[in-house]
C-alpha cells in the first residue's frame, strides 16, 4: 500500500523536491494525508519494524500493523507462518499467522483470480491473507481465525 498525494504515489511527489528516491521511500509509509484510523506497512529487513513502529508512535497513528513482506511488500504470503506486529496506541502485540496454503503461484495466476478465469490456491492465499491484514489492522476481525475467515469470504 503507498501513500497517494493528489493522485500520485508519494514517492513521486517527493523525488523532484529531493532528488533521492530512497529517502523519498523511507518516509512514505508514514505519511497519512487521508488521517486513516489503521494502516497496514511492509517491510523488507525485520529490523526495521520496530523502527516503523516507532514513528508511528511519535506520529500518534492509532493503529498500525507491520509484517515482513515479499520483497518488503505490504502482503501475506499464504505459503508460510507469518509474525504481525500490530500497534494499537503505545502497546504492540506480535501475531502469529498460520499459513494459509503450500503452493507458489505467477502474475499470471493473479491477474486470472482476478479476472474470475482461473482459481489458483496461492494467489487467492495471498488476496485473502492481504485482505485479513487490514481487518487486523482495523481491529474489525476479533482475533486472526476470524479475520482469516472473513477474508475469505470478502
Amino acid at each position: 500500500m503507498r501513500a497517494r498525494v493528489g493522485g500520485k504515489c508519494a514517492r513521486h511527489v517527493f523525488k523532484p523536491r529531493t532528488d533521492d528516491l530512497s529517502a523519498s521511500s523511507g518516509m512514505e509509509p508514514f505519511i497519512n494525508p487521508a488521517d486513516a484510523p489503521a494502516g497496514v506497512d511492509g517491510v523488507f529487513h525485520p529490523p526495521y519494524i520496530a523502527a516503523h513502529l516507532a514513528v508511528t508512535q511519535r506520529m500518534a497513528r492509532p493503529r498500525l500493523l507491520v509484517v515482513k513482506g515479499g520483497g518488503g511488500e505490504a502482503e501475506r504470503s499464504p505459503a508460510k507462518p507469518v509474525a504481525a506486529h500490530l500497534m494499537t496506541g503505545a502497546a504492540v502485540e506480535v501475531l502469529t499467522l498460520p499459513a494459509l496454503s503450500d503452493t507458489r503461484s505467477t502474475a499470471a495466476d493473479f491477474a486470472g483470480v482476478w479476472q474470475g478465469s482461473v482459481r489458483g490456491a496461492h494467489a487467492e492465499g495471498t488476496i485473502i491473507g492481504t485482505i485479513a491484514l487490514g481487518l487486523l489492522a482495523m481491529g474489525t476481525a476479533g482475533g486472526v481465525e476470524l479475520a482469516d475467515a472473513e477474508a475469505e469470504r470478502i
